[in-house]
């Protein structure tokens, strides 16, 4: 779990009183670039955009997506590194 998601996940608990198997996360997300290059995060787990952020409360979507910086999404995830 990343530090923004522990903190988000805490706050949620302590703040809004929701228990740690109510909260909807996905564990290991992948991210699709294209029809060859994807990425999976092993060993992350999000919360999903199915829980509001201003209010906590939680609605089913079919296609949920980890909350996370649009950064990280988009140009982190697939930087090249050079390796």
């Amino acid at each position: 779990m990343s530090t923004d998601t522990a903190i988000l996940v805490s706050d949620t608990i302590l703040n809004y009183g929701m228990q740690l198997q109510d909260i909807p996360k996905i564990v290991n997300p992948e991210f699709v670039k294209n029809n060859s290059e994807s990425v999976v995060l092993e060993g992350f787990v999000y919360v999903s955009n199915e829980m509001d952020l201003e209010t906590r409360i939680i609605s089913k979507k079919e296609n949920p997506i980890p909350i996370m910086s649009d950064k990280i999404r988009k140009e982190l995830i697939f930087e090249e590194l050079g390796f």
